[in-house]
């Protein structure tokens, strides 16, 4: 995720910040289910303006979160997506 990006074509105005962890909001044409999870994270780069346990703090919240989910996971079902070029909510089956 690029959270400088925008769509100017669109009319959209440049992302500033992003809340980290669990996202709520997924973007128009969202082509996975509604139910997967999105999960913003810091940068793991060591030049970013963070100390080494705000940049893991993240990623610990999301392996915490992760470690609740039965693996590995069954059932081809849980591999479904939207076709894109659908705008219908209908599942491409696979």
């Amino acid at each position: 995720l690029n959270a400088g990006y925008r769509n100017k074509s669109l009319g959209m105005k440049k992302v500033t910040t992003v809340d980290l962890g669990p996202q709520q909001v997924r973007p128009m044409g969202w082509p996975f289910r509604e139910d997967t999870a999105v999960w913003v994270l810091t940068s793991t780069s060591g030049a970013s303006a963070l100390t080494n346990a705000q940049r893991l703090a993240p990623y610990a919240r999301l392996s915490e979160a992760l470690a609740d989910i039965p693996w590995p996971l069954t059932g081809h079902h849980l591999l479904k997506c939207r076709d894109p070029r659908q705008n219908t909510g209908r599942r491409v089956e696979q």
